[in-house]
């Protein structure tokens, strides 16, 4: 009996070394391929792209993270560092400020300060309140002006009102004729100068006048002049007065600032009287409109010739 051989053919299958190797020729040869032979495969990777974008948005954020851990941590020094950074600039902001301020102050000197008293030679100077005397003996101011912007001994300085609650439309005479007078020019320096306060032992004689208030609003100036003297511990006296001003109804104290124009401003106000043993003569106790120490800004009536 004869066997017969049945030869079955033997089956090929496809295994991982030789599927990588045709995937790595064919990649290799679609590289060589013209892009317009390849360009209808790029629609082939569209449907999958959301799920790359999301995988690869979170490796991105994965390495920032790790970054962020890698970076070397802020040191005692770079803290200090930043601190005069910052310093610089507020120092910067706040001198820019001070500028401004002086430029608009050379603004308002140009556009009608130097006229307001009708006098050419006459200007007013603003100036801040620095700090006053630290001697009990002593009643003074030291201002933020001096003699490079004009400030000279002997000129008299009268109460100011800060920057922002003035009235814009007010003229510089106007802003005057408002205030009152505190003192004088005791000491220029450059950039600074020491108003000497009428109520400081000090002071010397000063001429002043009197007014009597009237009932429409306005003041009545008696015809004589009376010589005003500092006291100390904030009052003043009117001595020897010819007249008893203050039965009369003369209450205001005034002293005169320019010549030969001039024009009188409030000093302060009599509120005693005492009759010399003459009989004829009368002192006055004056005290002022309001305590200059407390004063954040001063106008300086500048004269120059």
């Amino acid at each position: 009996m004869c066997c017969a051989l049945v030869m079955r053919p033997s089956q090929w299958r496809l295994t991982k070394p030789a599927a990588f190797a045709i995937l790595m020729i064919a990649t290799a040869l679609l590289a060589l391929l013209p892009v317009r032979w390849t360009g209808c495969t790029d629609g082939l990777m569209l449907p999958v792209s959301p799920i790359t974008w999301v995988f690869s948005g979170g490796t991105r954020r994965a390495r920032s993270a790790v970054d962020g851990l890698a970076a070397p941590p802020s040191t005692r020094d770079d803290f200090e560092r930043l601190r005069r950074q910052n310093e610089r600039l507020a120092r910067q902001v706040g001198q820019q400020q001070i500028l401004i301020a002086d430029m608009e102050q050379v603004v308002a000197d140009l556009s009608g300060l130097r006229d307001q008293l009708a006098d050419p030679r006459v200007r007013i100077v603003f100036a801040a309140v620095m700090a006053g005397d630290a001697s009990p003996a002593r009643e003074t101011l030291f201002i933020s002006k001096g003699a490079r912007h004009g400030v000279a001994v002997g000129d008299w300085v009268a109460a100011g009102v800060p920057a922002a609650e003035r009235d814009p439309a007010a003229t510089g005479r106007e802003l005057l004729l408002q205030q009152w007078l505190v003192g004088v020019i005791s000491e220029a320096h450059p950039y600074l100068s020491r108003v000497q306060l009428t109520t400081d032992p000090q002071f010397g004689t000063q001429l002043a006048g009197v007014a009597k208030p009237l009932t429409d609003g306005t003041w009545e100036v008696a015809e004589r002049s009376c010589g005003l003297v500092g006291l100390g511990n904030g009052r003043m006296r009117i001595d020897r007065a010819a007249v008893d001003y203050r039965a009369a109804g003369y209450t205001i104290v005034l002293a005169p600032l320019s010549q030969p124009q001039p024009l009188a401003l409030a000093v302060g106000r009599i509120i005693g009287s005492q009759r010399l043993e003459t009989g004829v003569h009368y002192n006055f106790e004056v005290e002022p409109w309001a305590d200059a120490r407390e004063l954040s800004h001063v106008y300086v009536i500048s004269c120059s010739e």
